[in-house]
């Protein structure tokens, strides 16, 4: 055989043996996890065949077990929010919820992303609105602490599906300027209606979706008992349902109500409760398991996640 061929041969094995070793690199993706990594990772995908088994999956019982939400995918160092290599990430510690936020660029493309702005999160500057898909794929995200420039671009809502299809439950957080009817589109367009979860924050945008797509599963605002009353009296289907009670503020009168209609409750812990944690340990989501809470939507991932795995129930 040629010496060429033993070359590309030799180079093959090593390229293997590297990527088996230490985190590979590529300018669209970011950084790629090891093969034990990417194991843990793989052994954590939830795949629903449509948006039936997903709510089938959701609704609450007595013996539903708790389950994390990565707020903004769950970044960490290296792992900037709202990019698929902080989505992949996070699944090696637990099944999970994997939340991001939507913007539209200047030509109509949705762009995952959660700021007005790219200032903080990006390479580039103004508002997103005022520059096009291709001038957004010039631009790299930023380490969420130290600013330092990463190799990860932002993905658009269509890869973030794509990737989520067979692979993970997403909560997708629609902000004002993106049209509802172009997100229901592309979970159409990609198939993604069992790992599909549409989120909003009043009456008038549940009602919205639920018009669009009766079918999907929505994380609807629930934060008093007037909110609850007006998700009762609306034509949504509550079992396709998961409330969002809040940040911080523990309701476990509010959870009750709740549950018993058969929805799981859901807090936002970013901030306040994540800093304890991560200096406390998991006792912190311990309490809160304790207080009713059936998801936690953390950017701590790795420490809800070791919470969840020694949490024992407090017996009845």
């Amino acid at each position: 055989m040629s010496t060429r061929f033993w070359s590309l041969l030799v180079g093959c094995v090593v390229a293997v043996f590297l990527i088996g070793c230490e985190p590979d690199v590529d300018p669209a993706t970011g950084p790629v996890l090891t093969t034990e990594e990417l194991a843990a990772a793989q052994d954590n995908y939830q795949s629903f065949e449509d948006a039936d088994a997903l709510a089938e999956f959701l609704d609450y019982d007595e013996t539903a077990e708790p389950m994390i939400s990565a707020h903004r995918g769950g970044p960490a160092s290296g792992f900037p929010e709202n990019a698929l290599p902080t989505m992949q990430r996070s699944l090696q510690f637990a099944p999970m919820l994997l939340e991001f936020d939507l913007r539209l660029t200047e030509d109509s493309t949705i762009i995952v992303l959660h700021d007005e702005t790219l200032d903080r999160t990006t390479t580039g500057e103004g508002p997103i609105n005022e520059h096009t898909f291709a001038e957004t794929r010039e631009l790299l995200l930023r380490d969420d602490e130290t600013r330092e420039v990463l190799p990860i671009q932002m993905p658009t809502l269509d890869e973030v599906l794509t990737w989520a299809r067979g692979r993970a439950v997403i909560t997708i957080d629609v902000k004002p300027d993106v049209p509802f009817d172009l997100v229901v589109d592309a979970v159409r367009r990609t198939g993604t209606e069992g790992e599909s979860i549409i989120i909003v924050y009043n009456q008038d945008d549940l009602e919205t979706v639920h018009e669009l797509a009766p079918d999907l599963n929505i994380s609807a605002s629930v934060t008093s008992e007037e909110e609850l009353e007006a998700l009762e009296e609306s034509d949504v289907d509550l079992s396709r349902i998961i409330a969002f009670t809040g940040v911080g503020n523990v309701q476990p009168e509010l959870i009750e109500q709740i549950n018993d209609l058969g929805i799981r409750a859901m807090l936002g812990t970013f901030g306040d409760i994540d800093e304890r944690a991560v200096e406390e340990g998991p006792e912190v989501f311990h309490e809160l398991l304790d207080q009713g809470v059936d998801v936690i939507a953390t950017d701590e991932v790795e420490v809800a996640a070791e919470a969840l795995e020694t949490y024992e129930p407090v017996a009845p």
